[in-house]
């Protein structure tokens, strides 16, 4: 089992994880790594989050509560998404995933194309704070706007 220590515990950027393994497996690991691959900080980190259960459990509600507030508002829009219980989205768009993905961050939201995935015409879209998420409901407003039509006659994909 390899486990990062993601969003939940507010340490995406710091690169950590960890791996519950046999011997033979982690054996097999190390004989990869890169020497130096995690900094003592980021160790100091992950320690301390393992042991802040209230961080976790307060990231998990609040990821929850804005899962269903995007897919609502997706919905209501139109758009197909794949329905998550992780902390992001897999949006269809009206356009290339690319074209979607470079007109979202010309207003300064970021998505992550899809099409390196087999789905040309999606996003991920990350869950964010309520604050962010209505940014990027507006800015994809805007973009879809600018398409020739909508995402999709449907609201979901199930």
């Amino acid at each position: 089992m390899l486990r990062t220590f993601s969003k939940i515990y507010g340490l995406a950027g710091m690169r950590i994880g960890y791996a519950v393994t046999l011997h033979e497996v982690a054996s097999a690991l190390e004989s990869v790594r890169s020497p130096f691959n995690t900094s003592v900080l980021a160790q100091v980190a992950a320690r301390a989050a393992m042991e802040d259960v209230d961080h976790v459990r307060r990231s998990r509600e609040g990821n929850s509560r804005e899962v269903a507030y995007l897919e609502q508002e997706l919905a209501r829009r139109g758009a197909r998404f794949v329905p998550t219980v992780a902390n992001f989205l897999l949006v269809f768009t009206p356009d290339l995933g690319e074209e979607t993905y470079q007109s979202l961050l010309h207003e300064g939201v970021i998505v992550r194309p899809m099409g390196a995935y087999g789905f040309d015409r999606a996003v991920r879209v990350s869950v964010g704070t309520r604050s962010e998420n209505e940014r990027f409901l507006a800015v994809w407003d805007r973009v879809v706007a600018r398409t020739q039509g909508p995402v999709c006659p449907t609201s979901r994909v199930s």
